[in-house]
């Protein structure tokens, strides 16, 4: 069989998702049809989806017809035309589900549906500002949020917008919305930058020389401290209850390419946060976690007062105590334990975003609150305290007050949330680009993306588009060649939204 019959199928099953998604963009209109918070939002998501998808399958999908076929070299086995494609198929169709979830759930959802979800959006709009006060992202990201079974967020490459799912528990259950700045700070992870490099690439240097097991953890690290950072304690409790709902036997096990910290360990990482940083500077609060925590965790393993010996945990070819790992409380040992060196330099990336004298929302609730807390049977108090926080928010779309802005007013919170606008430069026709001598149906939003790839990754653009020879892209700098890594798009998700595509 020919190729161009081989794969003809799979230009069909694009034709399906492009056409599905053009009557979804004619039956709603942006301006037309019934309106609701963040309609603009959705459509130019949808309508970025569409461009993106349309440019990034006929990159791959032509380049497997051409004269000089994209090859994969070594990868040709592992990663055949069809899988190329079947993975990108599932990137568009995976993030169609999860717009279509957003726009429904808005559009057709219970009043207290759509109010939790105008709330979610606020939440992790507030959770962003760190990172655009830093000046990891720009100051016009916005939060999408919706419901699903699980808590994710997804990455996408075609707009500045963090997709977040949220348990469908979190309409009437206050704390599920605590999951937000945990997975926002995923989003800051994959697109943010510092030093004028990758976040992800600046933290995995500095953490280069720790053991595989935990450099496997250097995300979900950064999110929990991030997360815990913005929230303060409140986070603390929270990340100590969602720990015990894992079977036992995973309760002490880290695989080697598991992704999160091994949640014997894991409450640790918030106490040495809450300590550390100068934001929750609280020492007496933290130690009262670390108290809450040690009570709960022993009981859960079954251990009595009365037994020293060392608690353990096992990776794929040792077993270490938690003593190796990290130290007791909220000290960090950064030349001995390589948890504490993991934190520390994450620590000092954001200490800068979150300056003590910047007034921050207070999750956790404001210092009068706080101080009645003394012991640690009250502190699931924080939870009340994040619930009185979260309904002093006054959530804004289209302000009547031009001069309105996002901060703290008598007895409220106001939030205003920014609106993806459609950008008629990323947008625009092809034709342009075809006359510059690149593929027809490439346009440029998905060029604009890939010169961004291109150049992480030491390509030449001009190369990689005119000359379609992406099977000289460079891998992981060690002078390989492969192109497998442009068509996943930057962790571009290929697994729906359940199971979690991304974060956790």
């Amino acid at each position: 069989m020919r190729p161009v019959e081989e794969l003809q199928v799979w230009k069909d099953r694009w034709q399906t998702l492009d056409t599905t998604m053009s009557d979804l963009l004619a039956k709603y209109g942006e301006h037309g049809g019934p309106d609701f918070p963040r309609k603009a939002t959705i459509y130019h998501l949808l309508q970025r989806l569409r461009s993106f998808g349309k440019s990034h399958f006929t990159y791959f999908y032509q380049g497997f017809l051409a004269d000089s076929p994209l090859t994969l070299h070594e990868d040709r086995e592992k990663y055949p035309p069809a899988a190329v494609l079947r993975s990108i198929i599932d990137q568009i169709a995976f993030d169609l589900e999860v717009i279509e979830r957003a726009w429904n759930q808005r559009l057709a959802g219970t009043a207290v549906m759509k109010q939790a979800l105008q709330l979610a959006d606020a939440l992790g709009q507030l959770a962003l500002q760190p990172a655009i006060h830093g000046g990891a992202i720009p100051a016009d990201v916005t939060v999408l949020t919706y419901f699903q079974k699980s808590t994710s967020v997804r990455v996408i490459p075609y707009a500045d917008v963090a997709i977040v799912g949220l348990p469908f528990t979190a309409i009437h259950i206050s704390r599920d919305f605590l999951a937000i700045p945990h997975e926002v700070a995923h989003y800051v992870y994959r697109h943010g930058n510092h030093n004028r490099q990758p976040i992800s690439t600046f933290l995995q240097d500095k953490t280069k020389h720790h053991p595989k097991y935990l450099r496997n953890w250097l995300e979900e690290t950064f999110a929990d401290v991030y997360g815990c950072l913005v929230a303060g304690p409140v986070m603390a409790i929270d990340f100590q209850d969602l720990q015990l709902d894992d079977p036992i036997d995973e309760f002490t096990k880290a695989y080697i390419d598991y992704e999160d910290p091994v949640p014997v360990i894991r409450p640790d990482i918030y106490t040495k946060t809450l300590v550390n940083s100068d934001v929750h500077r609280d020492t007496g609060l933290a130690l009262l976690l670390e108290t809450r925590w040690r009570g709960r965790r022993d009981s859960y393993l079954g251990r009595s007062e009365e037994t020293k010996t060392p608690i353990t945990f096992t990776t794929t070819n040792q077993t270490l105590s938690l003593e190796d790992v990290r130290s007791p409380g909220g000290n960090l040992d950064t030349n001995n334990k390589p948890l504490d060196g993991m934190v520390q330099e994450i620590l000092n990336m954001l200490s800068p975003w979150m300056p003590a004298d910047l007034a921050y929302p207070r999750w956790s609730g404001d210092e009068n609150s706080l101080s009645t807390i003394c012991e640690a049977a009250q502190l699931p108090a924080l939870y009340t305290n994040f619930d009185q926080f979260k309904n002093g928010i006054e959530v804004v779309h289209t302000p009547r007050d031009k001069e309105l802005r996002s901060g703290q007013y008598p007895h409220k919170l106001v939030i205003l949330m920014p609106d993806l606008s459609p950008d008629t430069k990323q947008l625009e026709s092809s034709l342009e680009l075809e006359a510059a001598g690149l593929t027809p149906g490439i346009d440029s939003l998905w060029v604009n993306w890939a010169g961004r790839w291109a150049q992480r990754n030491g390509a030449p653009l001009g190369e990689l588009l005119a000359e379609r020879r992406p099977n000289r892209i460079p891998r992981d700098n060690k002078g390989e060649w492969g192109w497998i890594e442009l068509a996943y798009a930057d962790g571009w998700a290929t697994r729906g939204p359940e199971p979690n595509p991304v974060g956790g």
